[in-house]
């Protein structure tokens, strides 16, 4: 058994693939097998996959019909022989410490949740990570690493297999998002601790193209189950501040409609958040959220239930904000 095995999950990534190969196997941790999974991609992902594995022993391939990502990634899973697991996403890069840092710390401490910091790079320059500075050793509080986003990768993280086969974690398929965040809090209930590597040592790269920059017609519907599924981890007690997050996650939404690639006309537009606000999810938010990150006239508007008035309003204030 080798003691580590790296997931990559590869689609569509040609321009990306080699630099993220190519980081991987110039870790300074040596002892591991490389699992790339060959997701149907229709470009010449699936040639440099071989190429590597007829270089380099340490890699498999696997070539399997398109499924999406999570289930590239239990696929990986489902063959993979190490006592860990690394997933890396196939359009980023790690640093060559990346493996044998968070090895380190999983050995020390088995049922701990070990991750470290990441880079954000790439297309998306204003969203910047600074870090996760906040985040005390060994603590184990689902709200608070839900509230820091540490649940929303997999990728900077170390999984158990052991813990993994035991309790049949899996990722979910049946949506494109939100499936880190749900594989991470299934396994949250089976570490005692949480491990936070300082160092950034995960290349997060943000590009047109990638499933959390693409245009979706539906956005709001993708993020309903999610929206239900957290509730159970949060508690009473932290009600308020989920709300909090999910109003600004469903504000965020509604400029989805508006995005230059939706074909619908502005009364379908408008339409369609006025569908979104009327809901109960964001009715219920409206109403047990504190609001205090947004604007209270914006927030009033919005309790009018009358999305055009919010839309209007909004107009006016960019118009007055320009002058």
């Amino acid at each position: 058994m080798k003691p580590i095995s790296i997931i990559v999950p590869v689609y569509n990534v040609e321009p990306y693939l080699r630099r993220c190969v190519d980081s991987i196997l110039v870790q300074t941790f040596t002892d591991f097998e490389l699992i790339l999974v060959d997701d149907g991609s229709p470009d010449d992902c699936p040639a440099i996959c071989d190429e590597y594995a007829e270089k380099d022993r340490r890699v498999r391939v696997i070539h399997k019909k398109n499924g999406g990502l999570s289930s590239a990634r239990n696929a990986g899973m489902a063959v993979a022989e190490g006592k860990y697991i690394l997933f890396c996403d196939s359009d980023d890069y790690v640093s060559p410490e990346w493996c044998q840092q968070l090895f380190k710390q999983i050995e020390k401490a088995p049922n701990a949740w070990v991750c470290c910091d990441i880079e954000r790079t790439g297309e998306f320059d204003s969203y910047h990570f600074e870090g996760f500075t906040g985040l005390p050793t060994e603590q184990k509080m689902y709200y608070q690493i839900y509230l820091m986003g540490l649940s929303a990768y997999v990728w900077n993280k170390i999984y158990s297999v052991e813990k993994i086969q035991e309790h049949s974690i899996s990722f979910d398929e049946s949506g494109p998002i939100f499936e880190d965040v749900d594989f991470n809090l299934k396994y949250l209930q089976y570490c005692d601790s949480c491990i936070f590597v300082p160092q950034k040592l995960y290349a997060y790269v943000q590009r047109q193209g990638s499933i959390m920059h693409k245009y979706e017609p539906d956005w709001f519907a993708m993020h309903l189950r999610p929206f239900y599924d957290r509730i159970e981890f949060i508690g009473k007690e932290n009600l308020q501040a989920y709300c909090d997050i999910w109003l600004y996650q469903f504000l965020n939404l509604f400029s989805n409609a508006f995005d230059k690639r939706n074909p619908a006309s502005w009364f379908e537009k408008i339409a369609y958040n006025q569908r979104m606000l009327s809901s109960k999810e964001f009715q219920f938010c409206l109403r047990h959220a504190s609001g205090k990150n947004e604007n209270p006239i914006m927030l009033q508007i919005l309790k009018t239930r009358c999305y055009l008035l919010y839309w209007l309003f909004g107009k006016a204030v960019s118009i007055r904000n320009k002058k």
